[in-house]
């Protein structure tokens, strides 16, 4: 009976103390987007299921949209869009790697490579359509170690890299995103990468490519490695008018994180997605930033049109008071039989330059109003 009980009691205790692991949602339950009271957003007429996002203008870093763009989180594979960018700023194409042991070995078997080995030597071109369209993350080791000698070294160019063109709340530790604590960006800091980046010739079209074929290696003379875009709105999986480029990411700790590069008429954006719930959630809320930054675009561009007139009429507004006053400062002066109160003719010289130099300026505002009242947004 007392062995029954003490069995009895030992259960129990299992029971009680063993840990059990958590029990997730499935994967094929919905989730739904929500605007949360905590959520810092550009507008509540769109909702989405990640946790932050930004859609910026290429060419001018105008924000069109934001969702928490602030907010630290993990970029996972999207650091690869600098670490590309810098291997292209700062190498030559044809140049020869050859991966190191720590290169090869520093990565988890199951985290996303090509499968080089140890001594496998690729050109810096091929190495690059790795790390963008596979996301090889040995590839992005050899592209560092190329560039700054370590993959240290090369974080620590990455930082300096995103400080200088105006980055936040960026730190780099890694060439390709897996997981560290101390790895972390902002919306807002990707974009501004994301946009740097754009505005490279061979990153565009490293990023715009769907499909690469590397020849051979020297350890593998003939054997082609075929490389193929993760991005499904470029692939054609998930099909999106004017998308040119982008990358994927994703760590347990990340969630998914995606960039989307998408361009219509004039129009050219890029839409940076961090902490997403799942992958179909990400390109929902891409499209869905996308479309409503594409729709308020031209609206957003008559309202600083609006501004800028304004500006330019009040200046101008000023233009007669300016002139009368400087007219009978000279007046004054030359009617005046009194010696003391007489300007030297420097003084009357730079008052008429600075005069000339006003109504120079004035007639440019003028200009610019003209071109402004006459500007019609292009449809």
């Amino acid at each position: 009976m007392k062995r029954v009980y003490y069995l009895f009691l030992c259960i129990i205790l299992l029971l009680i103390y063993m840990p059990f692991p958590t029990v997730y949602a499935s994967s094929d339950e919905e989730l739904s987007p929500q605007l949360l009271d905590t959520d810092n957003v550009s507008s509540s007429e769109i909702l989405l299921y990640s946790q932050a996002c930004v859609v910026m203008d290429i060419e001018t870093g105008t924000i069109i949209y934001y969702k928490n763009m602030d907010d630290v989180h993990y970029p996972a594979s999207t650091t690869k869009i600098l670490t590309t960018l810098l291997a292209l700023e700062n190498g030559n194409l044809s140049d020869t790697i050859t991966f190191s042991e720590n290169a090869i070995n520093s990565i988890t078997s199951d985290s996303t490579n090509i499968g080089l080995s140890a001594g496998e030597q690729l050109t810096l071109e091929q190495t690059l359509y790795a790390v963008m369209l596979e996301s090889a993350n040995e590839a992005a080791n050899g592209a560092a170690e190329y560039v700054s000698g370590s993959v240290t070294a090369f974080a620590e160019k990455m930082n300096a890299y995103a400080a200088d063109i105006g980055c936040k709340s960026t730190h780099f530790t890694n060439a390709n995103g897996l997981h560290d604590d101390n790895h972390y960006t902002t919306a807002y800091d990707l974009a501004l990468i994301a946009s740097k980046a754009a505005k490279n010739p061979m990153f565009l079209t490293i990023t715009g490519t769907s499909e690469y074929v590397i020849p051979g290696t020297n350890l593998r003379s003939g054997q082609e490695i075929k490389l193929s875009h993760h991005h499904k709105m470029l692939n054609g999986t998930i099909p999106y008018e004017g998308v040119y480029g982008g990358k994927t990411g994703y760590t347990k700790s990340a969630g998914i994180t995606l960039v989307t590069y998408a361009n219509r008429d004039y129009k050219n954006l890029v839409c940076v997605i961090l902490s997403s719930p799942g992958s179909k959630y990400a390109y929902q809320d891409t499209q869905t930033a996308l479309d409503y930054s594409f729709n308020i675009y031209d609206s957003l561009n008559i309202e600083a049109i609006n501004t800028a007139a304004a500006v330019a009429e009040t200046t101008i507004a000023s233009e007669s008071m300016i002139i009368e006053e400087t007219e009978a400062l000279l007046s004054e002066t030359r009617e005046t039989s009194d010696s003391s109160l007489v300007l030297s003719k420097s003084e009357v010289l730079s008052s008429i330059m600075l005069t000339l130099s006003i109504m120079a300026f004035l007639a440019a505002a003028k200009t610019l109003l003209s071109i402004l009242r006459n500007h019609k947004a292009p449809k």
